[in-house]
This record gives structure tokens, C-alpha cells and sequence, in this order.
């Protein structure tokens, strides 16, 4: 009889081990490139078009359309989207448009998921993209809007667009070579996350980014209250770019610098912070493919530098303006007094040679909390598959002792 209740509960404790198996296998997260002709995809992915008169070829596509929007109603693999209509909304209905892979060894052919040119007045939205060379490809368009989408590859604004925005999304990287455009409110939190602008009078506005900001041979752009980390650098200004406004930015747990300034004039840049930096802002002159301007007449006032290893450093003999007049920069290293209590430092804060800061602020102006680099959930670096599989090892070491234990106690 006590052999008998010994196999039952054996036998029961082993049912019990199988059923949590079986429900833990079902309830991890399917991934996305679970294309079941994934290993026997094409080099070369398939195109859909959406022609001019507004017709979808070919027409056996998971796509469907109701007037001026067309609605996915599958994810789609192995193929790009070239749309040739004006006036139209491609509606993802959080489905997935995925591509076959970079180009494969193609020579000049780039793999585009969406291919969008000569037209205007379109939107994109609610779409994951993924799996190409480019996620996003936009040329002498303009109008054409990407919303609440998450692109894995690069966005770019080719050089005769304007008016384009890209609000809203979670992205990895973004070229902009138009005028004109905006890109606000995104997380680029994805791998190799960067902005890189090289035209005039765009706006760059309220986006998390785990990486940097570059502006270069560019005009009157505008930056600002963007939260950048974990990159390189916060914010680049180069290569004979003026006249562009920085502000309201907040650039911490960099590797290298803050903001970095060389052969660029007549920025100015003000309530910024800048902390936990090697070195906080950095201005240099150097030589490059885009010819030499000086670093000069630059105006910083009512930034916060604290925190940093260096605050600043300049290489060269160049001025630059470090007050408004009124009020200039909050330096954690300043050591002056400020005796009348009227916020502003008693003597000047000393840069070097043609640059002096003659109004230092003695308090902070910015004092939000930063993303911290060491939290896993704070960065969004991590993915899940790693997580899981731990979890999952960790699981198999449970249930494998567990079944030694019993087996050892049981006949």
C-alpha cells in the first residue's frame, strides 16, 4: 500500500512538472521574425506599390483599403512598400512590415521598407518596420508624417523634403538632409540610436534619445528640451553650421562630451544642463571634408554644468560669449562669493584665453532627474529574449533537482 501512494504521488508530482512546462513554453512571447519562410526568404524582397490612381498591386495583398486609408490586415514579410499616391493614410494596425536583411552583397542596392517619393500629404502610423537597409526612405516629398510606429532601421529625409514629421515613434536613427521638418516627441532607445541633421530651419523637440544629436552645415535649426544619454556625445554642432538655437536640453552619462562645438559660429545655446560627463562642453577647431570655419561667437548663458569630470575644455585660441550680459553659466567648480546675494558670482569665471564668463550663476537652473545609465529598465537596452532565457534555464535547474531529489527518495 505504501508503494502504491509512493507511485501515485510520483506520478502526480511528474503530471504537475509537465503541465508547468507546457504552460511556461506557451506563454513566452512569439518572436517577430517567426516568418515560417524566414530561412528560405528571397535576397531581394518583393515590392507593393500604391500607384498614383490609388490601386494596390498586386492586389492579393494583406492590405486593405477604404477610401483614401489602406489598412494592414496581416504582417507582411519578405516585401517593401512604394507608395506613388498623394493625399493617403497607410494605417499598420500594429502589424509588422519586415524585410529580408541588409542588402546581402548587393553593390549601390539599398533595401528600403518604405519608398516614398514625389508625393505629399502622407501618413504613416502604427506600423513596426524592421529587417531592411532603410526603414523609411523620403525623397522630394513633402507632408509626409510617421506616427506611433517603431522603425528598427534608418529614417531619411532626403535633401528636397520639407515639411515632413516624425512624432511620436520608437526609432533608431534619423537622417534629415531637408528643411523645414520636425521630429518630436520619439524614444530612440533602439540599438545605435542617433539624429543627424545637415539642412536648415528644422526643429528637433521633446525626444529621449540613448545616443546623439549632429548638427552639421546647418542653419537655424532649432533643439530643444530633448533628454539625451549613453551616447558618444549629447550634442554635436559642426562643420560650419550657424546660427542654430540649443535649449532646454538635458545631456547626462555620456561617454566622451556634452556638446561639442568645432568650426561652427553664432550658435547660441542656453538653459541646458549638462552633468555626469568626462568633459561638459568642448569647442575645438579641426580640419574636415566640409572646409574650416572658426569656432567663434558662440553665446552660452543660464546652462548648468555639474557633476562632470571637466566641465569645459577648449582647444585653440578663439573667443566665445559666456554671458548674455546679465546672466551667465552655473559652474560646479566656480569657487567665488557672491556677497550682495544677488545670485550672480563677484568675479568673473575664468575659461581661458578670450573667454571668461563675467556674470557666473551660483545656483543651478535645471534640476529634473536624469535616466540613469545603470538601470536596465530605465535605458530600454535590454531586451527580452536574454531575460527569458535566463528565466528559463533558470526554471530547467529547478526541475531537473527537484526530479533528483524524488527520484532519490521514491523506490
Amino acid at each position: 500500500m505504501l508503494d502504491m501512494n509512493k507511485s501515485r504521488t510520483a506520478t502526480t508530482f511528474f503530471s504537475v512538472v509537465l503541465l508547468v512546462c507546457i504552460i511556461f513554453a506557451y506563454t513566452l512571447p512569439e518572436p517577430v521574425a517567426g516568418n515560417p519562410l524566414w530561412e528560405d526568404a528571397p535576397p531581394k524582397p518583393e515590392q507593393i506599390y500604391i500607384q498614383s490612381d490609388g490601386a494596390i498591386e498586386p492586389s492579393t495583398v494583406p492590405i486593405q483599403r477604404s477610401g483614401s486609408t489602406y489598412t494592414f490586415t496581416s504582417s507582411i514579410f519578405n516585401a517593401s512598400l512604394i507608395i506613388k499616391a498623394n493625399d493617403i493614410v497607410i494605417d499598420g494596425a500594429g502589424f509588422v512590415l519586415q524585410g529580408t536583411g541588409q542588402n546581402n552583397g548587393f553593390q549601390n542596392i539599398f533595401f528600403e521598407g518604405i519608398s516614398i517619393a514625389n508625393v505629399q500629404n502622407v501618413t504613416v502610423k502604427q506600423l513596426e518596420i524592421r529587417d531592411f537597409d532603410f526603414g523609411l526612405m523620403i525623397t522630394e516629398s513633402s507632408k509626409i508624417s510617421l506616427v506611433e510606429s517603431e522603425v528598427f532601421e534608418t529614417i531619411r529625409i532626403g535633401s528636397s523634403s520639407a515639411e515632413c514629421k516624425i512624432t511620436g515613434n520608437s526609432l533608431s536613427r534619423v537622417e534629415v538632409q531637408g528643411t523645414q521638418n520636425t521630429i518630436s516627441n520619439n524614444d530612440f532607445t533602439l540599438p545605435n540610436s542617433h539624429l543627424h541633421v545637415e539642412n536648415d530651419g528644422n526643429t528637433i523637440d521633446g525626444n529621449l534619445i540613448y545616443g546623439s544629436i549632429r548638427l552639421a552645415l546647418s542653419r537655424n535649426n532649432v533643439v530643444s528640451n530633448n533628454n539625451l544619454s549613453l551616447g558618444l556625445m549629447g550634442i554635436e554642432i559642426s562643420a560650419s553650421s550657424s546660427h542654430n538655437e540649443i535649449f532646454g536640453n538635458q545631456i547626462a552619462h555620456t561617454d566622451g562630451y556634452g556638446l561639442l562645438i568645432s568650426n561652427s559660429f553664432e550658435n547660441t545655446i542656453y538653459n541646458n544642463k549638462i552633468s555626469n560627463t568626462p568633459i561638459g562642453i568642448y569647442l575645438t577647431e579641426m580640419s574636415s571634408n566640409y572646409g574650416y570655419s572658426n569656432t567663434t561667437n558662440n553665446l552660452f548663458y543660464r546652462n548648468t554644468l555639474t557633476e562632470n569630470a571637466q566641465n569645459i575644455r577648449i582647444n585653440g585660441e578663439f573667443g566665445n560669449l559666456w554671458d548674455n550680459g546679465e546672466e551667465g553659466n552655473h559652474w560646479s567648480d566656480y569657487n567665488g562669493t557672491d556677497l550682495n546675494n544677488d545670485g550672480i558670482g563677484d568675479t568673473p569665471y575664468v575659461i581661458g584665453t578670450h573667454n571668461t564668463g563675467n556674470y557666473p550663476l551660483m545656483q543651478p537652473l535645471i534640476n529634473q532627474e536624469l535616466p540613469n545609465n545603470n538601470s536596465a529598465q530605465d535605458t530600454g537596452l535590454f531586451s527580452l529574449g536574454p531575460i527569458l532565457a535566463a528565466l528559463g534555464i533558470a526554471f530547467t535547474v529547478v526541475i531537473v533537482g527537484l526530479l533528483v531529489y524524488f527520484k532519490r527518495r521514491l523506490p
